[in-house]
């Protein structure tokens, strides 16, 4: 109510009024068409008009598409909280919007690669400095990591375009392994920050302290995996390094989510679903290191999809479902529908990565069934949360 006028604030039509509204929208819409047009591609039903091989094209529009929307409105939303300035809105938030649009259209456009990859190149660059300029306004230096962190995806969208214009597969898919982990970097730090709050709420108990040296040791080893693997350099380490490099980040970050006593959420449908997509990020990270240890047999893909289904897809679900609320005025009770939905979310991580781990015959039935519930899972949050992030808050206040 300080940081604005609230005359001026009941001008702007709702949907503008603070970055989580449009862009939240857009990752649940987008989530359901993308994984819905893949599954059908996949069941040989339909034909993409594509320049581009429809995996760059899947794989791509999870992370840059999907993934980027929801972290774009998250951290938009956080960053007025944090720096106390009026978050974007209005005309320079549809433009935001509007240039993430763009790079998800210039896929089925009649235009160059090189014009498509440029396009889509150009909103992760235009969210950093949207999230930049206020915290660098209000001197919150702490929270400034997260613009190079942007910095650092915008990098591997470009790689990933580079590997497509000249044809090399291996750097396209050193790109996307580089995002997934980044993206995950992200969810261990937001993760970590928000979850013991989120859980002494929600149970109505007292913070559990965090300890320093625990979540500065998780994080390291953590950020020792995912700079390994921007910089290309896991491949010349000892696999016996690697291996435990791996392990470590994910048994550290394992025992900071198990100090939480996660197992007590289990009546909270927006607690559970957040810790158990955190508990996916640290289980992704052990199976990295056994997988390249050689103690699982497990393929790249199938570990990485514990990271981007279990982890990203149930955070992502999760953290819109709450945060909508929250900012929207309303009490943290989410629909009872989200608990189908978020049920349905880890149904769709057991079949993309269980079962077609444990059937392999069965495959691409998996792989079918789990896209099935993911758009499910989408689709109950699109039809639950269009009312609340397209109307004013409850209790009048501006966002």
């Amino acid at each position: 109510m300080q940081i604005t006028d609230l005359a001026k604030e009941q001008q702007i039509p709702a949907w503008w009024r603070l970055a989580f509204r449009p862009l939240f929208a857009a990752a649940g819409g987008f989530a359901v068409v993308a994984v819905s047009l893949w599954g059908l591609l996949l069941a040989g039903l339909i034909q993409l008009p594509l320049q581009v091989d429809p995996l760059f094209w899947h794989s791509h529009e999870m992370l840059f598409g999907m993934v980027t929307a929801a972290v774009g409105g998250f951290l938009l939303t956080a960053a007025q909280n944090w720096s106390g300035l009026r978050g974007l809105h209005g005309r320079a938030l549809q433009a935001l919007v509007g240039v993430w649009l763009l790079g998800r259209l210039g896929f089925f456009l009649p235009m160059p690669l090189v014009a498509q990859a440029a396009l889509d190149l150009l909103y992760l660059p235009c969210l950093a400095l949207a999230l930049g300029w206020p915290i660098w306004r209000a001197r919150l230096y702490r929270n400034l990591f997260f613009v190079p962190v942007l910095l650092l995806l915008t990098l591997c969208n470009a790689l990933m375009w580079l590997g497509q214009l000249q044809s090399k597969p291996m750097l396209q898919q050193h790109a996307i392994h580089s995002a997934i982990m980044l993206i995950c970097m992200l969810m261990l730090i937001i993760g970590g920050r928000v979850l013991p709050g989120f859980t002494a709420n929600g149970l109505q108990q007292a913070v559990r302290p965090a300890l320093p040296w625990l979540t500065n040791a998780a994080l390291g080893f953590a950020w020792a995996v995912t700079l390994l693997e921007l910089s290309m350099q896991q491949a010349k380490l000892p696999w016996q390094l690697y291996a435990c490099l791996a392990l470590l980040a994910g048994g550290l970050n394992l025992a900071r989510w198990l100090r939480l006593a996660p197992w007590r959420t289990t009546r909270v449908p927006l607690l559970w679903s957040l810790h158990l997509a955190y508990g996916c990020v640290g289980l992704g990270f052990v199976l990295l290191g056994l997988q390249q240890a050689g103690w699982l047999a497990l393929s790249r893909s199938l570990v990485l999809h514990v990271f981007t289904v279990g982890g990203m897809g149930l955070m992502i679900l999760s953290m819109m479902s709450r945060v909508s609320l929250g900012h929207s005025g309303r009490p943290l009770h989410c629909p009872s529908a989200m608990r189908w939905a978020f049920g349905l979310l880890v149904a769709a991580a057991l079949c993309r990565v269980l079962v077609a781990a444990l059937f392999p015959a069965w495959y691409s039935q998996a792989v079918l069934l789990a896209a099935c519930c993911w758009v499910l899972g989408f689709t109950l949050f699109v039809y639950c949360y269009w009312p609340i992030l397209s109307q004013p808050r409850v209790d009048g206040r501006p966002g």
